[in-house]
C-alpha cells in the first residue's frame, strides 16, 4: 500500500494496517527553539548541566513536542482528505535529546459508515522501549469518500 492515501483511503485500511512512522533525532537546537515558541522556559529541556543537576542524563523532550510528533504521523498520512478529530497522548517514560524517536499509528477500528477510523498511536526510543502512547480519531471528508482525490 502506498504511503499516501489515492483513492477513498477509508475503504482501503483495515485494523492493523499501520501508517507510514516518523523518526526523529531531536537536538539541543530544536529543544530550545521549541520551549521559545511554547512558552516553555523549564532549563530541563535545553540546559545540559541543569538537567544532570537534576538527575537526568540529557535534556527531556518536551511533552508537546512528543504529542506533535504522533500528530503529525497522522495529518501527514491524511493530507487534506481526512480531518483530525480526537487526539490524546500520555508519556510512560522520559525521551532525551539525541535519542532516536519513532512515531507510530496503527488502525485501531475502521467505522466505514460513519466514515471514522480509530487509531492507536505510540512512542519509542531507538531501544523499543515505550515512551509515549495515545490515540486518534480521524474522519474522512464527505467528498472523499467515494470521489477520487489528488495526492498531496
Amino acid at each position: 500500500m502506498e504511503s499516501k492515501p489515492d483513492r477513498a483511503w477509508l475503504s482501503a485500511i483495515a485494523p492493523g494496517w499501520a501508517l507510514p512512522e516518523l523518526r526523529l533525532y531531536p537536538s539541543e537546537v530544536q529543544l530550545f527553539r521549541f520551549s521559545a515558541v511554547s512558552w516553555n522556559a523549564h532549563r530541563i529541556h535545553y540546559d545540559s548541566a541543569y538537567a544532570h543537576s537534576e538527575g537526568y542524563r540529557a535534556p527531556l523532550v518536551q511533552s508537546q513536542l512528543l504529542g506533535s510528533l504522533l500528530s503529525r504521523v497522522v495529518t501527514d498520512w491524511m493530507g487534506i482528505h481526512g480531518q483530525l478529530t480526537r487526539f490524546s497522548w500520555r508519556n510512560r517514560a522520559p525521551a532525551y535529546v539525541g535519542e532516536l524517536l519513532v512515531a507510530r499509528a496503527v488502525v485501531r477500528q475502521v467505522d466505514r459508515p460513519a466514515a471514522v477510523a480509530e487509531l492507536d498511536l505510540t512512542v519509542h526510543n531507538g531501544a523499543g522501549a515505550l515512551l509515549v502512547q495515545g490515540t486518534a480519531c480521524i474522519t474522512a471528508r464527505a467528498n472523499d469518500i467515494h470521489n477520487k482525490m489528488e495526492t498531496p
